[in-house]
Formats: C-alpha cells, sequence, structure tokens
C-alpha cells in the first residue's frame, strides 16, 4: 500500500519523488556530506553573528564604580580564617548582616532520596531598594567553604553588602544567598541542590503545586521578595596568566537550557572595557586573543554543543533556569583585588538593575564559538535539517514498499520495557537506596535488607540494572531470522558499553555524566555512569537516564532486525511489520509481488 499522493484526482506520485528515491542512496551520501560541510562554514567564527545588546536598557560597562570597602574585606577575611570550629560560617554571616542593619535567616534543608542523603543549612540576606516597588529582585549566589579561595569570595561579596546598604540607585531588591556545599568533590552537586532547595521555598512551587517535593525537605522563607529576574553566581575559579586576568564564565543549565544571551554579553562587556580580562567558555579562550596556545576554530562550537547535551551540573547556577531565573556563573580571577572583585560585583548588580522587563529580546538558543560570535537556532538548524533528511527519505522508501501496514507490537513492547526499567530504577534509588532486597509482605514487593518478609539477599541497585539493561532481547524475538554475527556485534554496541568505552578511552569528555578520571574497568566505568544518570534524574530531573531507558534501550533492541538473513521469512516467524514482512532485495521495482500473510497477488499502477 504505497504512498501515493492524489494530483488532479488520480493517484500519481510526483515525479520528484520517484526520482529522489532511484536516487536515494547518492542523496544520501549528498546530504551527510552537505551536513558537514554547512556545519564547517556555519561554525566557523568568521560566519557567526557578533555578540551584540538588544536589551539596551542593561547598558553593561557605563556605569562608573565607586566601591571603596576594601579593608572591610580584609577584616572580613580575617574573622573568617580565625573562626573557632565550634562556630559555624553560618552563625557569622548571620551575625555580620545584623550588625549591618540588614534581614538575615537560616535556611535548613535535607535531601528526602535514600540513595544519596545530605542536608546543610544555607544563608540568605536581602539588600532592600529604595526606588523598589517589591515586584522584581535579582540575585547574588556565593557558597560557603573553608578553602581560601571561599573565604576570599565571602568576605569580599559581604564587603560588597556593606558598600551597597547605603546606596540609593537600586530598583530592585537584591537576594544573597549563601548556599552549603561542602567540602568533597562533589561539593558543586551538594551546592546546586542546595541552591534548589531555596528556589523550591523561594517560588512558592508546594504552595503552587498543592503537594510536597518528593526529594527535598526544607525550611520555609521567613522573608519575601519580588520575582527573581536574574541571578549570578561568583567564585574565584578564573586564573591570571603572565599578568593577564581571565574570567571563567559558565552558561549551560539543566536539560540544555541556556542563560539569556543578554547577560552573556553584557558580562563580556565589562570583563573587557572596565577590567581588561580576557573571557573564558567551557575553559577555552578566544583563539583569535591567546597568545599562549593554537586550535582549531571548531573546538568551542562542538564543545558548547556536547556539552549542553551531556553536562547536566555545570555550575551551581545551573538549577537556576529551572524556576525561570536567567543565571550564569562568573569565575573572577584569583588575583584580583578586593576593590577590583567588588567593583565588578557592583557594574554587573547595577546592569541588571537597570532592566525595564523581564529578559526576552535576545536569544535562548544559541552556540557560542566565543565570547564574541555565536550561531542562533535560526542558522544551526539548517545542517541539523540536512542531517535528518536521510531519515525522512529513507523511511518514506520503506513506506513505500509496505503492501499491508501492521502496527509492530514487538517494537511497543521494548518501550514499555523501557520505561518499566525507568521507573522501577528511579523508585528503589528515591525510597530505599542503592541497596534493596525482595519481600513479599508489601506492595511493590521491594524493601531495605532485614525488612519484614525479606526472602531475598541484598542486591545492588546499579548492578542489577545493568544487568537487565544489557540483556538484548531482539535476539529472542527474532529468534528464526537472525544471523549470529550480526546479533553479536549488536549486543557489543549495547548503549551503556559504548559510554563506558569512552569514558575508559577520553575520561570527562563530555563532563560530569562521563567520569572525570581514568576507570580501573569497564565495569566501574559503566557503574559511574549509570549512577550519576540515576542520581541525577531523582535530583534535578535530568533527561539522560529518561532517555537511555525509554529511546536508547529500545531502539538498541529494535536494530536487531537488521541481523534478519535476507531472503523471505518462515512462515509464522516474528517479523518487523507484525507476522511477517516482505523480501526487499533493494529492488524498485513495481512488478507482481507475493506476501506471505495469503493476500492475493497485486500490481501497482503508476501513471
Amino acid at each position: 500500500m504505497a504512498l501515493e499522493i492524489s494530483k488532479d484526482g488520480g493517484t500519481t506520485r510526483p515525479k520528484i519523488l520517484d526520482k529522489i528515491l532511484k536516487f536515494r542512496k547518492v542523496a544520501l551520501i549528498i546530504a551527510y556530506i552537505g551536513a558537514y560541510l554547512s556545519a564547517q562554514w556555519l561554525f566557523d567564527p568568521v560566519n557567526m553573528e557578533v555578540t551584540r545588546i538588544s536589551e539596551h536598557s542593561l547598558m553593561p560597562g557605563l556605569v562608573t564604580p565607586k566601591f571603596d570597602k576594601s579593608g572591610i574585606a580584609i577584616q572580613l577575611y580575617r574573622r573568617f580564617s580565625d573562626l573557632p570550629k565550634s562556630k559555624s560560617q553560618q552563625e557569622l554571616i548571620h551575625t555580620i548582616f545584623s550588625d549591618l542593619g540588614l534581614e538575615c535567616f537560616t535556611h535548613k534543608w535535607r535531601s528526602k532520596v535514600a540513595g544519596n542523603p545530605m542536608n546543610g543549612e544555607n544563608v540568605y540576606g536581602f539588600i532592600r531598594g529604595p526606588r523598589n516597588d517589591g515586584a522584581e529582585a535579582q540575585m547574588i549566589v556565593v557558597q560557603l567553604g573553608r578553602s581560601e579561595k571561599s573565604r576570599r569570595m565571602m568576605s569580599r561579596m559581604l564587603a560588597f553588602v556593606d558598600y551597597a546598604k547605603d546606596q540609593v540607585y537600586w530598583a530592585r531588591d537584591i537576594v544573597i544567598v549563601f548556599v552549603d556545599g561542602g567540602e568533597k568533590n562533589d561539593s558543586i552537586e551538594k551546592a546546586a541542590f542546595a541552591l534548589d532547595a531555596f528556589l523550591l521555598k523561594y517560588q512558592k512551587i508546594e504552595a503552587l503545586n498543592s503537594k510536597k517535593s518528593i526529594t527535598v525537605e526544607a525550611d520555609e522563607i521567613q522573608a519575601q521578595t519580588g520575582a527573581l529576574i536574574g541571578g549570578v553566581v561568583y567564585d574565584l575559579s578564573g586564573m591570571a596568566v603572565k599578568g593577564q586576568h581571565i574570567v571563567n564564565i559558565q552558561t549551560n543549565g539543566l536539560n540544555g537550557q541556556q542563560v539569556n544571551l543578554d547577560v552573556f554579553n553584557g558580562i563580556t562587556k565589562i570583563a573587557d572595557s572596565k577590567h581588561h580580562s580576557r573571557v573564558a567558555i567551557f575553559g577555552t579562550l578566544h583563539r583569535h586573543s591567546n597568545p599562549y596556545m593554537e586550535y582549531s576554530p571548531f573546538i568551542v562550537p562542538m564543545r558548547a554543543l556536547y556539552t549542553q547535551a551531556f553536562i547536566s551540573i555545570e555550575g551551581i547556577h545551573s538549577v537556576l533556569g529551572k524556576y525561570g531565573v536567567q543565571g550564569l556563573t562568573v569565575g573572577l580571577s584569583h588575583d584580583y583585588s578586593e576593590k577590583q572583585t567588588g567593583q565588578f560585583i557592583e557594574e554587573v548588580s547595577r546592569m541588571l538593575n537597570n532592566v525595564l522587563e523581564r529578559l526576552h529580546q535576545s536569544y535562548f538558543m544559541y552556540v557560542l564559538a566565543d565570547d564574541l560570535h555565536f550561531s542562533s537556532i535560526a542558522m544551526y538548524i539548517i545542517p541539523l535539517t540536512i542531517l535528518v533528511s536521510p531519515l525522512v527519505i529513507s523511511a518514506y522508501f520503506e513506506w513505500t514498499k509496505i503492501q499491508e501496514f501492521q502496527f509492530p507490537v514487538v517494537h511497543l513492547a521494548f518501550h514499555v520495557l523501557g520505561f518499566f526499567y525507568y521507573i522501577a530504577t528511579t523508585y528503589v534509588f528515591q525510597t530505599i537506596g542503592t541497596t534493596f532486597v525482595l519481600q513479599w509482605m508489601q506492595w511493590p514487593f521491594v524493601g531495605i535488607d532485614g525488612c519484614d518478609g525479606q526472602f531475598t539477599p541484598s542486591w545492588s541497585l546499579i548492578n542489577s540494572f545493568l544487568i537487565f539493561f544489557m540483556i538484548p532481547l531482539g535476539p529472542y524475538v527474532f529468534l528464526k531470522t537472525r544471523s549470529i554475527f550480526r546479533s553479536s556485534v549488536l549486543a557489543i554496541l549495547n548503549p551503556i558499553s559504548v559510554l563506558a568505552f569512552v569514558a575508559i578511552n577520553i575520561p570527562g569528555m563530555f563532563g560530569q555524566l562521563f567520569p572525570t578520571i581514568s576507570q580501573d574497568s569497564w565495569l566501574a566505568a559503566a557503574q559511574s555512569i549509570a549512577l550519576t544518570a540515576i542520581r541525577e534524574d531523582v535530583e534535578f530531573k535530568v533527561n539522560h537516564f529518561f532517555l537511555l531507558c525509554c529511546f536508547g534501550y529500545p531502539i538498541w533492541n529494535m536494530l536487531f532486525a537488521c541481523s534478519m538473513r535476507y531472503g523471505p521469512e518462515p512462515q509464522g516467524s516474528l517479523g518487523i511489520f507484525g507476522n511477517g514482512s516482505d523480501d526487499d532485495d533493494g529492488d524498485d521495482d513495481d512488478g507482481p509481488q507475493k506476501t506471505n500473510r495469503g493476500h492475493s497477488t497485486k500490481k501497482n499502477k503508476r501513471e
């Protein structure tokens, strides 16, 4: 039943479609070559658009900074350095805010995720704008910590608070949040979770949805201000090379979200024009302004693409987009003086203070080549469309060969099974932990070790998931027609196997989804990938694990249809289209065809 398009009352397909199908293999090759060449041309910074400010009211870099509290910053740094272990940093910050006459509160939170228990205490305060009507506010975030960089950043931020409280030009309140991230290697993820807990309460998400969060339990916000139009996370992760200051900017959010390009452009302009600093994105400087190394102009666009795809928590700011707040992380140079750091924060805060309305005029979907050039979605959609076109041609060709369409129930079963893996794994990680047992007392018949009705030993959730996920069902479904060699190759190309191979050979290439250090074995890499994907799905609703289970696993199993032997299928065997499929020897002949479904011979007529 080839798809035929009605034309003037007839049933003839347009001739252009027949020509495309006749030369479809050539068209596929041309499409792939065209996608590569167009991407190479579009992602060259020479052909990209130049960054610009769309929201002119931002006026970045046009104000004269007057921050003059360097001495206060030095004194506060000494207080943090001399802080006894019996007193927490939260208590000291609360005391400083109180001495300044500002509102300050603590915010305790606890993770309810059994597979990754953690807790902490944030501190937040407010600088009330004299010209503010309470409708909008901006946010500043700093991570707590006892390292030298953390103590320096906290002391300088508090010195800025001391300066900003006396200024009369603030048209928006400023919310300053000190998030508890701990001192371990996973401190960024914990700090992001702490900020997520704060925003959950600040934005009244639970009240709006009329249900409690299943991942976090936190104190209610004791003071409120307006809607957050933007947020900036500050740290001292930048560097200085031979006297040249380098500011590191991170823009990626959860699930590929990006900050409004105006915010990035404004901060870049401030760093360049006011502080004579270079800007690094994805850890890479502008290749034309980098005197230390030469690299391909496509390095940054490629990093931009795969970090959007694979990095979920690039920085603490990554959770801001989840609540509609335009935010990014600014890693100031660690060689900035107290005065220069305070002036930088002042200029960025005054830039966001000038916004007339919520940021919406600039781009939200883009690919950066460097701090001066970008490609918008209107441009990079071109090679993407060309790349996808061969799939459409191939799908249409297969459609024309179908005599009778039947929905393949087995393919639906693969997706249902993948969704079951997703639901079961995330449920156990959320409510039970990384180990579980089977029990017969209560639905859903799983529990912790030692529970009532236990009849199995304790099992590892990660290892159990890997075992079930890596068992191919395709060879069993197509049992009578499989090719052992092709099935074996497809079995090796399991999605987890491919990711683990990349993790072992190129550690850290794609960010946090892959281990950042070399693994001792393939199993260790696979376990790390699975644990990271599950944890980030439960805690932050990152889509990696969902896509892996509900799309990667079914598609991998459906690929085993390619391992069927050529030639007619035996009667009663389970094929791709219901009870059997037609023999496709690659010919485009439209002569008489005989099917194994018992249908009479038919002849397709074309005008």
